[in-house]
């Protein structure tokens, strides 16, 4: 074979290549995962990614290494996870095994900040870094907490509605108490309002029927002999009450 026929043979090889209809050899990736339409290229491109990342992040964690070296090292790592996420989608495209929610597993424990930037090993402990980390913990946990107070507030307030479907106000006579006016108090001051409105609705259940029953001489002996009939505690009723609407709530979140 002439020289000439050798390097047209090496030019055809390479255009070919780049087109994918050859499998590349070597490990250089190219820069587009579409352009690559073998399954089994597309493949090996990830393993190698796969391979290149845990070599780097042993890498970052070597305690000889400078903050400049680290943040170089963090930078790479973060292309690297970018690029083995986009073969694992392309992977999925054409027709090859899922490996994204192995990924997404492995990548959950890798802090993230609000731009998506990950941090690896080492790079955690970078001043900056730690302190951004523990503002965003730190507001994580408040708002946890205002979720937590938000639907406790709910609970107690979804209490006191259902009190009022089944024990109306104003067949007590006392006056109505609307879900609004309530939803400025805090929670302590919720829990006192609903022992408050509990023992008011006792206290108002007693009077009515003491009222009922106060002209014992006109009544029949069934009516006399209520009067004599023990009516439990207040606290006991509150806590009764209390108890069983808020079993019956939570067994219905």
């Amino acid at each position: 074979m002439s020289r000439n026929s050798e390097k047209a043979n090496s030019l055809l090889n390479r255009y070919h290549r780049q087109k994918n209809v050859l499998p590349v050899t070597g490990d250089a990736r190219p820069k587009r995962v579409q352009s690559v339409k073998d399954l089994r290229v597309a493949e090996k491109f990830r393993l190698l990614c796969v391979q290149e990342i845990s070599q780097k992040i042993s890498r970052i964690n070597d305690v000889s290494l400078n903050d400049y070296q680290i943040r170089d090292l963090n930078d790479e790592l973060n292309k690297l996870t970018k690029e083995r996420f986009a073969w694992e989608y392309h992977i999925k495209e054409l027709g090859g095994p899922n490996y994204i929610l192995n990924s997404n597993k492995a990548m959950s424990s890798v802090n993230v900040d609000s731009s998506g930037y990950r941090y690896f090993g080492r790079a955690k402990d970078l001043p900056d870094v730690k302190q951004m980390l523990e503002a965003r913990k730190k507001h994580k946990t408040e708002q946890e907490t205002q979720i937590q107070v938000a639907k406790d507030k709910k609970l107690r307030l979804r209490l006191l509605e259902e009190s009022k479907e089944k024990l109306p106000l104003s067949y007590f006579g006392v006056v109505n108490t609307t879900v609004e006016e309530t939803s400025h108090t805090d929670a302590q001051g919720q829990d006192e309002e609903l022992l408050e409105y509990e023992s008011r609705l006792t206290t108002e259940r007693r009077r009515k029927l003491n009222v009922q029953f106060s002209g014992a001489s006109t009544r029949s002996d069934d009516e006399v002999s209520l009067l004599h009939l023990k009516i439990p505690e207040s606290s006991a009723i509150e806590k009764y009450i209390i108890q069983k609407k808020k079993e019956k709530l939570l067994s219905s979140l």
